[in-house]
């Protein structure tokens, strides 16, 4: 199998990260064992950041196939793992783009790549496995320049939405299992959510909804890639659809929760322990209980409120629903929290009508998961003597709310320092 996508800078400042990765490196990485190089063709601008590429592509065990040349370098800097990223080198192109027709693979993993939109690297296999990476742009479903007897579609919630044309995601997989023949599954990454796998059944369409893997720390950034390199291996070796995309979501949970680029031996055999989520028929739905007062205040939340969407679950904000107001803001305030599955506590500065929200759901029985950055043990003892789930990491917070809405059992006290 190869795997053909872009080789990035890749900055986090909070926590602090950084790292030459991007979604061809780190799936090619992902697929590396003792026995097996994968081959990632992807293009490098000439410099310092393809000596860097190649050093890097040594240590990970990933072979670089085809020398593809771009005319600046490409990177994202994130201000934390859950934050929209800055792009640099949106503008960045490929010099003459070859045309991979890989000897004796069935199976090709292609990720969009910022340098080469609009299918201007030509890759031809048996099957390919395709992952647009375009959320912005990504209509109508762009295959041009790619041929293969079979196409299977990776895509997160967003993407589907605007390659199908339509806010619901079953109607949107149809949609694009109806405008392109070739295609013959559309898999839909639903974050915290798991996966569904939408695929033809004679004249219909079969949707089925596969779990994800809950982990107590969750680096998010990459989480996708691994998710489609895992997903295009079990295709490679045989899998259906839904057991490809059973072996995906495991090799997202040892991403997420090691950070360790590859994937191991035993899940690439498909042997793993971890149990999905049971998948609901309808998504919890998460209160944010936090001070909005000042500019920092806000922001996180619109952050924390913007990642639980991405999520895929329900959020209720006391600052979106209800807003400023005097007292008779407390008891629609409580309101909402008591129609909610968890609380996401955002906990620094130990603003009182938070602390308050948290000792509510407590005494009613509804789980709280907290995040602080600055919070002492000793300023948690309550909450941590009960039953409530704190966390350093912004990242794993907000995950883990969206699980424990989902029925999985909070751990009381500090689960990430």
């Amino acid at each position: 199998m190869i795997v053909v996508g872009g080789t990035y800078y890749e900055r986090v400042i909070v926590p602090e990260s950084d790292q030459l990765a991007g979604s061809g490196m780190r799936a090619a990485a992902a697929l590396a064992n003792r026995t097996s190089r994968p081959t990632l063709h992807t293009a490098l601008d000439e410099g310092d950041s393809k000596e860097e590429a190649l050093l890097v592509a040594d240590a990970l065990r990933v072979e670089l196939g085809n020398d593809i040349e771009r005319d600046e370098k490409v990177g994202f800097t994130y201000l934390t793992p859950i934050s929209s990223p800055a792009i640099n080198g949106p503008n960045s192109r490929v010099e003459e783009p070859p045309y991979l027709l890989p000897d004796g693979e069935q199976t090709a993993l292609v990720f969009g790549m910022i340098e080469a939109p609009n299918g201007e690297i030509k890759v031809s296999a048996e099957t390919i496995v395709y992952d647009p990476q375009r959320p912005r742009d990504a209509e109508p479903l762009e295959l041009s320049g790619l041929t293969a007897s079979r196409f299977i579609v990776v895509a997160n919630r967003n993407e589907v939405r605007r390659l199908g044309g339509n806010e619901d995601l079953l109607k949107a997989a149809e949609q694009i299992l109806a405008d392109q023949p070739k295609v013959v599954g559309v898999i839909t990454k639903r974050g915290a959510a798991g996966c569904l796998v939408s695929q033809r059944d004679g004249k219909n369409v079969d949707h089925q909804r596969v779990g994800a893997h809950p982990t107590s720390r969750v680096w998010p950034i990459g989480s996708g890639d691994v998710f489609s390199a895992g997903f295009a291996h079990a295709i490679d070796m045989g899998r259906t659809l839904n057991e490809a995309a059973e072996l995906g979501s495991a090799a997202t949970a040892h991403w997420c929760s090691t950070q360790n680029p590859a994937i191991s031996e035993a899940i690439l055999g498909g042997n793993y322990d971890e149990i999905p989520l049971p998948i609901l028929p309808s998504m919890p739905q998460v209160y944010i209980a936090a001070p909005f007062f000042t500019v920092g205040e806000r922001w996180l939340v619109e952050t924390v409120y913007d990642e639980l969407f991405s999520l895929g679950v329900q959020r209720w904000s006391p600052v979106h629903e209800v807003g400023f107001g005097d007292l008779e803001v407390a008891k629609k305030d409580l309101d909402g929290l008591l129609a909610s599955d968890v609380v996401l506590a955002l906990l620094d500065h130990a603003d009182p009508g938070t602390v308050f929200e948290v000792g509510y759901a407590v005494s009613q029985g509804i789980p709280v998961v907290g995040y602080a950055e600055t919070l002492s043990h000793e300023g948690v003892k309550m909450m941590a003597g009960t039953q409530v789930e704190l966390h350093r990491d912004l990242s794993t917070a907000c995950y883990r709310a969206a699980w424990v809405g989902m029925g999985l059992r909070p751990r009381p006290g500090w689960l990430t320092e």
